[in-house]
């Protein structure tokens, strides 16, 4: 029972991280300096980020705090999410 719970666990860690760096790499990728944090939307403005108003908002904020490092965490947290999945499935111990 515990190793199922333990499955389960892993699995839905593991998709809901890679879908957070996907939400982050693909709000970071259609960044706009037209989008908000930058500038004021008013209701009826047009959002240029693929993902909307919080993609605009989580890249604007990404690309404040961490400039063009935030595109590298993303990359790196992908690569690195892949390589320990590749690892989990060829049954090799990481830590």
């Amino acid at each position: 029972m515990i190793k199922i719970r333990n499955f389960i666990f892993n699995r839905i860690l593991g998709l809901s991280s890679i879908a957070i760096c996907c939400f982050s790499f693909i709000s970071l990728m259609s960044r706009s300096e037209i989008d908000p944090p930058y500038s004021s939307v008013t209701l009826g403005g047009e959002v240029y980020n693929n993902l909307g108003l919080i993609g605009a908002y989580f890249a604007g904020y990404a690309y404040e705090f961490f400039g063009i490092f935030s595109y590298f965490f993303t990359i790196f947290f992908i690569l690195a999410k892949l390589f320990l999945s590749e690892l989990l499935v060829r049954g090799i111990p990481f830590c």
